[in-house]
């Protein structure tokens, strides 16, 4: 079984490289089917859960999950007081306050 120090080591995925593992992306595929893949995309744990699952499906030691940008958006929006409704078509027309 992996330790969280050997994942973290660089020589781990050297190793991982010079033979020549592949990581899949589908870790979206696999959120997708879930009954709520929004609610999950909000939950730490169960995205994790999602992503092991991804790995284990096609037997790699890890999978990439894809970036949604728009939650970070709407977070980082959200300190600004931009409105829930309001930010996925928000644009900046100035810079923010400091």
């Amino acid at each position: 079984m992996l330790r969280f120090s050997d994942v973290m080591a660089r020589d781990f995925y050297l190793s991982l490289a010079a033979r020549s593992v592949r990581f899949p992306i589908g870790a979206d595929l696999v959120l997708a089917e879930r009954p709520d893949p929004e609610a999950v995309r909000h939950d730490g744990e169960g995205l994790g859960r999602v992503i092991e699952e991804a790995a284990r499906r096609d037997r790699t030691p890890l999978a990439i999950p894809l970036m949604d940008l728009r939650l970070e958006k709407s977070d980082l929006l959200g300190l600004l007081g931009v409105p829930a409704p309001e930010r996925d078509s928000f644009h900046f027309e100035a810079p923010p306050p400091p």
